[in-house]
């Protein structure tokens, strides 16, 4: 059986070396390895029949290429790696032990995650774009935030760098591509995989065709921010040397709980996740004016462009303050805006009576969604 690539301790300590031969190791091996190869120094057991097997078959004792070839068949059988699972399982217990001993940190990262989760609200949902694939940008540039979150969780801190990059460039492209309201058909070559994902100074260049954007890069400087993460994450899918190598961040070559590493992801992930949500509200105003559309919808609100009071507040609270301040003034004196937060605050309110009836038209349509997923599974299991 195969012993390739296995972390193994040698004769001098502190050192390691993989181990490339088959059989026992010529060093003390891991105990890990013991599991595996009973043969090995590291076991008090036995030599394996599969171990006996080798020997007697090892090249110089009559194998030549049958034993070559049997070596490959016993190696297929049996996966071993640097890191299992129980490495990862003691990162994700120490991680979360830290949270819950670092309380504001824990409700700090739900409120960047909810932020993000609730900026998707954001995006225009209208009949002429609602099946053109302009949201599916946003949906996976969040479901690669919370990936991104879990991998540093679990200490795979490179992994989720590398991955919070993927969140940028996804978040921001929907961005782009809706720049002049045309997202729904400048998209769809990118969406086929006809075209690559847009550098992000390319980016950059084009957001400034977007109302308010000059004036709030030249007080804020968005674009040197933006730059700057991409370039600094982006150090990680190239591995920018030792300084952005797992080595250096996990202090070993397997999964290592270290919070200076988890601590420098959090910190990128809530600079990303602001950067983004204020780029969106830059191209979508409205979404920092509170919108009550419970009270005057129901529960057959917008399905996008919109945020609710409760949502608006969400993503708003993430913003520094005097930003926060800048867009709110800029909703305030966009007459589009206020045209529709005018023509939402003359509806009437909904009543009583209209939620009743919208809350019984739920359930006859969440009752016929589940016929029909159980008629669907009952034709498949035959």
């Amino acid at each position: 059986m195969s012993h390739a690539g296995r972390k193994v301790v040698s004769k001098k300590p502190g050192a390691l070396q993989p181990h490339l031969g088959v059989g026992p190791c010529s060093v003390v091996c891991c105990l890990r390895c013991a599991e595996h190869h009973p043969g090995s120094p590291a076991s008090t057991q036995k030599i394996s029949p599969v171990e006996s097997d080798l020997r007697a078959n090892r090249p110089g004792k009559g194998g030549g290429a049958h034993h070559r070839r049997r070596q490959v068949k016993l190696a297929a059988e049996e996966v071993c790696v640097q890191a299992d699972e129980r490495d990862v399982q003691q990162v994700y217990a120490l991680s979360e032990q830290y949270l819950d001993v670092n309380k504001d940190l824990r409700q700090k990262l739900a409120a960047y995650l909810w932020a993000y989760h609730e900026a998707g609200q954001l995006v225009p949902q209208t009949l002429q774009n609602i099946s053109s694939g302009h949201y599916f940008p946003y949906v996976t540039s969040y479901t690669a935030l919370e990936t991104s979150y879990l991998l540093a969780l679990l200490g795979f801190y490179v992994n989720s760098m590398t991955t919070l990059r993927s969140v940028m460039e996804l978040g921001l492209l929907g961005v782009y591509f809706a720049v002049e309201d045309m997202e729904h058909i400048e998209i769809q070559d990118w969406l086929r995989s006809n075209e690559g994902t847009p550098f992000m100074r390319r980016m950059t260049e084009r957001f400034f065709n977007i109302d308010q954007f000059k004036q709030f890069n030249d007080r804020f400087g968005l674009v040197d921010r933006l730059l700057s993460s991409y370039s600094e994450l982006g150090g990680f899918i190239h591995t920018r040397g030792y300084l952005y190598s797992p080595m250096k961040h996990s202090g070993s070559n397997v999964n290592r709980f270290q919070p200076t590493a988890l601590e420098m992801y959090f910190e990128s992930m809530t600079r990303v996740v602001t950067d983004i949500i204020t780029v969106m509200l830059i191209k979508y105003p409205i979404g920092m004016i509170p919108l009550h559309l419970d009270q005057k919808f129901g529960f057959n609100g917008p399905a996008g462009g919109l945020l609710n009071a409760g949502q608006q507040e969400a993503v708003i609270e993430i913003l520094e303050p005097e930003e926060r301040e800048y867009l709110e003034k800029v909703a305030a004196d966009d007459p589009d805006v206020q045209g529709i937060v005018e023509q939402i605050d003359a509806m009437p309110d909904v009543t009583q009576e209209q939620l009743d009836e919208q809350w019984a038209r739920h359930e006859e349509l969440m009752k016929s969604m589940n016929n029909d997923l159980q008629r669907e599974e009952g034709d498949s299991s035959e």
